[in-house]
């Protein structure tokens, strides 16, 4: 465990029954231990020696140096990128060109792009967020805001009964809402619970809703519902939650179907937020089983090479976003007041 945290890797943890944790590891080795033994409530020894602790409190400190001025100092800037392309094997990911689309503003980005396809052609909705102010959800085709108020991101869509729904993230609300195209009149499909990059997509007669709570003790939590229709009522699967991990848990996009298999992109986040992106094949989805397995990782790359973690892929259209951290030693002051 000391080699994995002096590296920056996650650490597992085996609760008794076989439940797997991976926990990115904190500033300090030894809060990286409280978390994993006040997640599983079972002890972890600490078995390191006088030079190992003295070494692992130097490791500490380096991060917490780095973390800090990053938090201080640094911004992250997303990009939609986007490709026409009908796509035929996974392979293809890897080669595809991405054209991006301009950044709206200094300190202002779009990201979680999903699209749909209307009379005059694709629409991109997305989340576009100017750091020191809630995210709004906005058409970025149209130039169009959609939704504001508390933080909305990450505007899911999927079409039922030809009508086209938006289901965002609304983390802010404990709430989670779903809004026809149109109207934009809220469906409330769960209360009281914090519900983060959500998707709704049916799988063998079923409407499948995945979705992540806040990071806990450094790692996600996969939660998986079902209903017979995306209004509900939803039941819990009976593993629930599906897995907790925080390399691949989190949703990354759109889960989608190739050549008759069923892929879910989730970001890795094992060393930070957003780092890059992995694509399970989900081989078995019931309400009392469920598998998946790791068939593909996308890293980002220049010119947003610091983040990528969302994918959508539709027909004849394939999205992405792209990070890239920016330096400002004046970020603090600009942030605090909303310029």
């Amino acid at each position: 465990m000391l080699a994995d945290y002096r590296q920056g890797k996650p650490i597992k943890v085996t609760r008794e029954d076989g439940f797997e944790a991976w926990f990115r590891p904190d500033w300090s080795y030894e809060s990286t231990l409280r978390r994993a033994r006040g997640q599983f409530n079972q002890p972890i020894p600490d078995e390191r020696n006088a030079k190992q602790k003295l070494l692992a409190a130097l490791v500490g400190t380096r991060k917490l140096a780095r973390k800090t001025f990053k938090d201080l100092f640094t911004y992250d800037m997303w990009a939609i990128g986007y490709c026409n392309h009908h796509l035929q094997s996974l392979d293809e990911l890897h080669r595809l060109r991405w054209t991006w689309l301009p950044e709206p503003a200094e300190r202002t980005y779009h990201a979680d792009p999903f699209a749909y396809r209307a009379a005059d052609g694709w629409h991109v909705l997305a989340e576009r967020h100017t750091h020191g102010q809630p995210a709004t959800i906005v058409d970025v085709t149209a130039d169009k805001t959609l939704l504001t108020g508390c933080h909305h991101s990450y505007p899911y869509l999927f079409t039922y009964e030809n009508q086209t729904y938006m289901l965002p993230e609304t983390v802010a609300d404990r709430e989670l809402r779903l809004y026809p195209l149109g109207t934009l009149k809220p469906i409330t499909l769960l209360q009281d619970t914090v519900a983060a990059d959500p998707v709704l997509f049916e799988h063998h007669g079923r409407w499948w809703l995945l979705y992540t709570g806040t990071s806990q003790h450094g790692a996600y939590h996969l939660h998986a519902l079902y209903a017979d229709t995306p209004f509900g009522p939803f039941q819990r699967h009976q593993k629930d939650p599906l897995k907790q991990d925080i390399r691949s848990a989190r949703n990354g996009g759109k889960p989608f179907r190739l050549n008759q298999n069923l892929y879910r992109p989730a970001q890795v986040c094992s060393q930070s937020y957003g780092q890059a992106l992995v694509i399970h094949q989900i081989t078995e989805l019931t309400p009392t089983t469920f598998h998946e397995v790791a068939v593909m990782k996308l890293e980002p790359k220049p010119p947003y090479p610091d983040g990528l973690h969302h994918l959508v892929v539709e027909e004849g259209l394939i999205l992405i976003d792209g990070k890239r951290l920016v330096t400002d030693l004046l970020f603090p002051l600009r942030r605090d007041q909303g310029v």
